[in-house]
């Protein structure tokens, strides 16, 4: 087991785009000093309470990158209970392997979880995942104004990429919402879904010159969503 784990993170270094290269070795020379050479060494450090959080998240990433289903249950219980840095890379892990098994207890972290990050990272992962079970519940936070609005924006994007036709007019109508991130992020989602239903209240949009720090403009995105979808 222990040469297929360096073999396969051997391959992801080879396949990388020379920018990510030197992240990567630096990410496998972490992963040996701790002792991680094999899938259930890497299992066995993220579930201990003990372990360097540093690691553990990088223990996270290789088992994204390996992409072995068995380790879904691990990253599970990773995303559940550890803090954000390893929840988010335990998240991204998920949707790498992709896993229909793991589609319910995320919704059950996204609707339950006391923590703002896990939401947001079960929203993520749920988009990732791009399972339809996953629209009802996620348009329930989407339209809960008491929700935060960081996670509704992560609900929004979500909701782009599992593609579902079912969120269109709950998008529109968030093209109005209060907060920023949701008005971003709802005419993002609504360009990904190519609906023309959304196109009038699109160019309403568009003269919003609210700025999501690190995005950009509300109007902007709504202009590029009317183009995505003219396009279609």
């Amino acid at each position: 087991m222990r040469k297929s784990f360096l073999t396969r993170l051997e391959s992801v270094l080879d396949d990388s785009p020379p920018r990510l290269r030197r992240k990567i070795r630096q990410n496998i020379a972490i992963l040996l000093d701790a002792g991680i050479d094999s899938l259930e060494a890497a299992w066995a450090y993220i579930l201990d309470e003990d372990a360097n959080v540093k690691t553990q998240s990088v223990a996270c990433w290789a088992l994204g990158q390996i992409r072995d289903k068995r380790s879904v249950r691990i990253l599970l219980k990773a995303l559940e209970s550890k803090g954000k840095e390893i929840c988010w890379e335990a998240a991204k892990s998920i949707g790498l392997i992709g896993s229909r098994h793991v589609v319910r207890p995320l919704i059950a972290i996204l609707l339950k979880d006391e923590d703002l990050n896990r939401r947001m990272a079960a929203a993520y992962t749920l988009g990732q995942l791009q399972d339809t079970r996953a629209v009802v519940p996620l348009l329930r936070i989407l339209l809960n104004r008491k929700e935060k609005p960081a996670l509704r924006g992560h609900v929004a994007e979500a909701l782009a990429y599992i593609g579902d036709k079912r969120a269109v007019q709950s998008l529109i109508g968030t093209l109005k919402d209060p907060a920023v991130e949701v008005r971003f992020w709802s005419a993002f989602a609504l360009g990904v879904l190519k609906d023309q239903r959304a196109i009038p209240q699109l160019k309403m949009a568009g003269k919003d010159n609210s700025i999501l720090p690190g995005w950009g403009a509300v109007g902007k995105e709504a202009t590029e969503a009317i183009k995505l979808i003219r396009k279609a």
